[in-house]
């Protein structure tokens, strides 16, 4: 030893013996040179990644010869070996005694072991024990299992979210009972099974989440209150679900004529509970009458979808009595749907003669018949057909003799009124037939001829 520092030495241990000190302890030599750092509070052994150290570390400066050496503000900085972490409130200065105290020094970054090395300008550095650093509190979500990138409308996900709360620095943290809710970034669909429970390690695992609504792209969101939100890496395709109901697309003809075949032929297409087209092949659907005139008889009446689900019919005609027809059409066991539209069924083609008006039962031999028949021109259903012009003929199909005022003309409705028809003929009963070109003819009930007056 030197023989000044010597005497300073001894100079102290008096002092510190007259004023009842502990002259075996530590020696503090202001005046000396630190050359060296050492620990007087080693940091936590653990830590939480962005929380500061439980405790926080403090340094003394000491010389060459490992003596404390009291020496005002050395500035003294901490880094950590490894990468993936961050450091704050990394330095701190000595006060008189030497000693420097770190406050609030906070490791935030990945998990894993870290050391912490303690540096100042011109004195070897120091290495700390390994710390241990665990995540932080959870700031954020993440999602680990992305949902399904395709689904059916109505039905849940094959691909179930699985989502993880996350630290600042992207560390799984371990927190049960957290709340994560699903919703959508944008779209008017609905969701249901929209809720999961964190488990001991963090994780929410959804189960029955599903998107039902209009066919669409749509993006889910998964928040926590508090927490920063995670949005699905990509955008969910909702496809149209099982079919469930029919759906009018071209609605039948407003008119129509007795047994032809509709000029506007109805479309119907497969659509899910939420409206969406159906594609499903195969099904046959069938038109039927569900209000209008009694004894109709309907043709065409089937139609099978295609790949998209729709059925187009093309030879859906309706034969029966003139006048207002609501169609229903039909896939079992989908909800069945109705025109709107009536169709108003006109007279067809004229292909029979009707009797609308019977002659007289009774007749005298040469006198006009007291009650003249009329006669209709009409279709296949007996609707009255609006055809001028036709010349009705009657003749005896029954009986024996001869007619006067045989013929009559129909009138711009299709009637054809006798005028002055009359039997002349051996007495008996006669039964009058009525006929016109290319029209089925009509025979009248029997009459009787009787002597003249």
């Amino acid at each position: 030893m030197r023989k000044g520092n010597f005497i300073r030495v001894a100079v102290a241990a008096l002092i510190a013996a007259a004023c009842g000190g502990d002259s075996t302890g530590p020696i503090v030599t202001p005046v000396s040179t630190p050359t060296q750092l050492s620990l007087s509070i080693p940091p936590s052994s653990a830590a939480q990644s962005g929380v500061a150290l439980p405790t926080q570390p403090a340094v003394r400066l000491r010389d060459a010869e490992n003596r404390l050496v009291a020496k005002a503000g050395v500035v003294v900085t901490v880094v950590a070996t490894g990468a993936g972490v961050t450091l704050t409130n990394a330095t701190a200065s000595t006060d008189g005694s030497g000693t420097a105290t770190f406050s609030a020094l906070t490791l935030t970054g990945l998990v894993g072991s870290y050391t912490l090395q303690f540096t100042a300008t011109g004195l070897t550095a120091l290495n700390a024990p390994a710390l241990s650093l665990a995540a932080g509190v959870p700031t954020q979500l993440a999602v680990v299992t992305a949902p399904s990138s395709a689904a059916q409308a109505g039905n849940a996900l094959a691909v179930q979210p699985v989502i993880q709360l996350r630290d600042g620095s992207g560390n799984a943290a371990a927190q049960t009972g957290v709340t994560v809710t699903a919703t959508l970034v944008s779209g008017s669909a609905t969701l249901a099974g929209a809720t999961a429970q964190t488990t001991a390690g963090g994780l929410a695992t959804f189960s029955g989440l599903t998107l039902s609504g209009a066919t669409g792209s749509y993006t889910l969101r998964f928040g926590a209150p508090g927490l920063a939100a995670a949005d699905a890496p990509a955008a969910t395709v909702l496809a149209s679900g099982p079919p469930t109901q029919i759906a009018l697309t071209t609605a039948p003809s407003a008119s129509a004529t007795n047994g032809a075949v509709l000029a506007t032929q109805p479309v119907v297409q497969l659509r899910d509970a939420f409206g969406n087209n159906a594609t499903q092949s195969g099904a046959t659907v069938i038109a039927s009458v569900v209000s209008g005139p009694a004894g109709s008889t309907i043709r065409g009446d089937t139609a099978i979808t295609d790949a998209t689900g729709r059925a187009a019919f093309t030879a859906l005609k309706i034969t029966g009595t003139a006048g207002s027809y609501s169609l229903r059409f039909a896939s079992a066991p989908l909800a069945s749907v109705v025109s709107t539209t009536p169709t108003a069924l006109a007279a067809g083609a004229a292909t029979q003669l009707g009797i609308i008006t019977v002659p007289s039962s009774s007749a005298q031999n040469g006198a006009a018949l007291a009650t003249q028949p009329v006669v209709q021109v009409q279709d296949q259903s007996g609707n009255a057909v609006a055809q001028a012009g036709v010349v009705v003929t009657a003749s005896i199909f029954v009986g024996s003799g001869s007619l006067a005022g045989a013929s009559a003309t129909t009138d711009a409705t299709g009637k054809a009124t006798f005028s002055g028809l009359s039997i002349s003929g051996t007495i008996g009963l006669f039964t009058l037939s009525f006929s016109a070109p290319s029209l089925t003819t009509a025979n009248g009930r029997c009459h009787s001829a009787g002597d003249s007056a």
